[in-house]
């Protein structure tokens, strides 16, 4: 039911799309020096917000809108509406036509709706004036088949790490000069002012995109390892004994699933993405606890520790991701670990050294982010320019 709901809504956006497009092109609809920005359309907490808060601070003067829904619980961020377009509108239905650049930290983010005209754009179907600029959501580390030219058609293509930009130069075929190694908008805004909280958030798996119940969620190893780890006696021992927070906020896509969870400890929180922003949680704790998330590099680009929960490794590399130049053993900013015990025994080391990042850890993060200096928003905006002088 969940996939059929989902075909009609693309169906929806399909037609609106080609009367639109029809629109402008009978009336002549031209707004070839226009930005558009965007996530995935109904947040405001990745590198395209952190872009936009860059745009409104040194850049008023450009012509730029910001796609979001009407009901995001992020809108409130916005102090004014003047640089905000509502995703599905008339207005951006017409921008993402006709807009001279757009700008995004999710391929076809400026879209109604992104995972329809990623699949048109990848058969050449989609029509569209605007540069496509990928801000990207995370570090890239996996081998992603979605991000191979063919598969996606970028004219900028941003790296947020050195072995990053690296990897997508020598993997992805995009022509030359279209990967820029900038370093990601939202790293400018990582000022870590840790409080007395930890920090669990693992990512989402392929095979649960499409989990038609919390009833089914609760029978998968995903559930039944980060339900164990959360309810560990010894963890919650831990975080009574330093009066600690722990805060759990699992990926977007698992989100729907959190009443699932049921945590006998008060000292821990389950966050919904409506009342807790990513940011905020990664800047205000002091360890982070993750699986393959590529929120790890965002943590350890603060210098603050972190501990790898791999109880499903082949698993994941079997149905989700394949492994990249990334290397958990090599190239880590922490240890790994496949049993919730271990987790916790180490959980309670870092509360006795202070949560100290080992010295290799830190080695590591010097090598991944060479470019560490606030000016990322800063290069990305002359970057754009430059695309705007060469035509």
């Amino acid at each position: 039911m969940k996939k059929f709901k989902l075909r009609v809504h693309q169906l929806c956006v399909f037609i609106k799309y080609m009367y639109y497009w029809c629109y402008c092109k009978i009336f002549r609809i031209h707004n070839d020096n226009v930005w558009l920005i965007s996530e995935r359309g109904d947040e405001a907490r990745d590198n395209g917000y952190a872009f936009y808060k860059y745009m409104i601070k040194n850049h008023p003067e450009e012509p730029f809108y910001y796609v979001i829904t009407k009901d995001s619980p992020d809108l409130k961020l916005f102090h004014s509406l003047d640089h905000v377009v509502f995703c599905g509108s008339k207005k951006h239905y017409i921008l993402f036509v006709t807009a001279g650049y757009l700008i995004s930290a999710h391929v076809m983010g400026c879209s109604p709706e992104f995972r329809m005209f990623n699949k048109l754009d990848k058969w050449r179907l989609l029509k569209i004036k605007g540069k496509r600029i990928s801000l990207s959501h995370g570090v890239d580390k996996d081998k992603h088949e979605g991000l191979h030219y063919g598969n996606v058609y970028f004219d900028m293509l941003l790296a947020g790490a050195k072995p990053e930009y690296d990897f997508k130069v020598k993997t992805y075929g995009h022509p030359k000069g279209v990967v820029k190694y900038t370093g990601y908008p939202r790293f400018d805004y990582l000022i870590s002012k840790p409080k007395k909280q930890i920090l669990f958030m693992p990512t989402w798996r392929m095979n649960l995109f499409y989990c038609p119940n919390v009833k089914e969620f609760k029978k998968t190893d995903y559930y039944k390892n980060w339900n164990a780890l959360l309810n560990n006696e010894k963890l919650h021992e831990i975080l009574e004994k330093y009066h600690y927070t722990l805060c759990f906020y699992p990926h977007y896509e698992i989100q729907a699933f959190l009443s699932a969870f049921d945590i006998k400890s008060k000292y821990i929180k389950v966050c919904d993405a409506k009342h807790y922003d990513v940011q905020t949680l990664l800047i205000e704790s002091k360890l982070l606890v993750t699986d393959y998330s590529s929120i790890f590099f965002d943590f350890a680009y603060m210098e603050k520790p972190l501990i790898y929960f791999h109880f499903d490794y082949e698993d994941y590399r079997k149905y989700h991701f394949k492994e990249g130049y990334y290397s958990y053993q090599k190239d880590g900013f922490g240890p790994i670990y496949d049993d919730p015990d271990d987790v916790v025994r180490k959980i309670e080391k870092y509360f006795e050294t202070n949560f100290k990042v080992e010295k290799k850890y830190h080695e590591n993060k010097e090598r991944f982010f060479p470019l560490c200096d606030g000016e990322n928003s800063k290069r990305v905006y002359e970057e754009i320019k430059k695309m705007g002088k060469d035509g």
